[in-house]
């Protein structure tokens, strides 16, 4: 006998194992072509994207060249801060909980060298709490996984407007 709470906790890894099989596929992931006439220019905007996990990270870049941003990538806090000391950076989009620096410590960081990028946490907690304690760590938001294109488009569209803005 299987309790509703034991499925529930599968989804999330069931979820991430069909995401594994489909890009380990012969098929390459078709991402939906935004549409030219609303597009904004993001040419200009350089993105940090911060994930342990792969195919997350691979996922997360190919939305964003997508929408037209340019797009590091690093696998953890530590690689991220290797990054930004030689890269100009606008915006992180960083995953909350990776291995040895998570994206919260990752913010401090970025906050205590006085460097006021946005930074949006990634997280597969939905949970109002998650968010609470990504804004409490100096994030500037906070998305849930999975990350539609509109969502990303949208949160971008603002962060990167606050950007150009100064």
């Amino acid at each position: 006998v299987v309790s509703t709470s034991t499925l529930l906790e599968a989804v999330p890894l069931l979820h991430r194992i069909l995401l594994d099989v489909s890009i380990m596929t012969s098929t390459p992931l078709q991402l939906p072509v935004p549409d030219k006439d609303n597009q904004v220019d993001n040419s200009d905007m350089r993105i940090l994207v911060v994930d342990d996990h792969p195919i997350n990270r691979r996922l997360l870049a190919d939305q964003l060249t997508s929408l037209g941003y340019q797009v590091l990538t690093a696998n953890d806090g530590i690689d991220a801060l290797t990054v930004l000391g030689s890269n100009p950076i606008d915006i992180v989009l960083t995953d909350v909980n990776m291995p040895n620096m998570d994206g919260y410590r990752l913010t401090q960081c970025l906050r205590e060298q006085e460097l006021h990028f946005p930074v949006i946490g990634v997280t597969a907690n939905a949970l109002a709490e998650e968010k609470q304690r990504c804004l409490d760590a100096g994030m500037d938001d906070c998305l849930s996984k999975p990350v539609t294109l509109d969502t990303l488009r949208q949160m971008l569209n603002h962060y990167s407007e606050k950007v150009r803005q100064g």
